[in-house]
């Protein structure tokens, strides 16, 4: 698997407890409340009156850690619903039986859910991307047959123990194995193998072509963003790409479908033969300001 759930799952959960919940709060006092607070200064606590801000929470250690590995969990999801990647109910059940197997029997795992305020849907969630990961992987790796027995060859003794072990065969049942017998296995074994050292790729590749609006972000991390989107769209567009822009609106505005720059509204009139306004000449860039959410 991709993702320990063990580690993983109470490590994102304890984070999001402390920082979503805080977000979350900050949003309603600012949007329903009527508050006039910057971002750097919205109250997501008061502490024997002192107020914790939102500032402090995103300067928070593990808070960017927290959210980017949540974008990167949506994007995988997104990515294999595009190539229709579906996850099987039964491998997922399969890997939860694993894993209670791993923390112990009858109460114990039902212990450990409480103790880590966590659900068994929770559970399954997080091995559901996990799965859908692995096949994601397999999906950009191509190994032959005649890699895989070679590989086998070089110590059946190694890989008949594993297969034995996850089939939960005796030794004696391992041993009598044939290559033809563990064929898939050894397939899948070897695509997930390739695949992991591949993982990190994958995921980059798929956060630079996303479009993501970091909504809940200082004026100055806003403004540094803005002048690194700036570089990026201008070096994008020399090599004759689509760039990918961060709007400070929150809208998903995606690259344009043809070729070269963006559509802005100077172009728009200089299709329709009209002269450009100052207001519309004017970008994000050139007003300067901080894009406070």
């Amino acid at each position: 698997m991709i993702f320990n759930p063990l580690k993983e799952l109470v490590m994102n959960k304890i984070l999001m407890a402390g920082c979503a919940g805080l977000i979350v709060t900050a949003f309603l006092i600012a949007t329903l409340g009527g508050c006039t607070a910057t971002p750097d200064s919205y109250p997501v606590a008061r502490v024997n009156g002192e107020v914790v801000t939102l500032k402090e929470v995103e300067s928070f250690p593990g808070f960017k850690n927290l959210v980017d590995e949540l974008i990167r969990r949506r994007l995988i999801a997104q990515q294999a619903a595009k190539l229709h990647v579906e996850v099987d109910p039964a491998r997922v059940t399969q890997e939860l039986e694993k894993m209670k197997k791993q923390i112990g029997p009858g109460p114990s795992f039902q212990q450990w859910l409480v103790e880590n305020n966590v659900t068994e849907e929770q559970v399954r969630e997080q091995i559901a991307i996990s799965v859908m990961f692995e096949e994601l992987l397999k999906r950009e790796v191509t190994i032959t047959e005649d890699e895989v027995k070679a590989n086998f060859e070089q110590n059946p003794k190694f890989f008949r123990q594993l297969y034995g072990r996850e089939n939960e065969l005796t030794t004696e049942e391992s041993d009598k194995l044939s290559f033809e017998d563990m064929k898939d296995w050894l397939m899948d074994y070897f695509k997930r193998s390739r695949g992991y050292s591949q993982a990190q790729d994958m995921v980059d590749d798929l956060m630079k072509q996303a479009h993501i609006d970091y909504l809940f972000m200082s004026p100055d991390k806003r403004a540094a963003l803005k002048k690194q989107q700036a570089e990026e769209r201008k070096q994008e567009v020399s090599a004759g790409q689509s760039p990918v822009t961060i709007e400070e609106d929150g809208s998903k505005e995606g690259p344009s479908e043809t070729a070269g720059e963006p559509e802005t509204p100077a172009n728009e009139a200089a299709a329709s033969g009209e002269e450009p306004s100052a207001s519309e000449e004017q970008t994000p860039e050139d007003t300067g300001d901080g894009g406070a959410v």
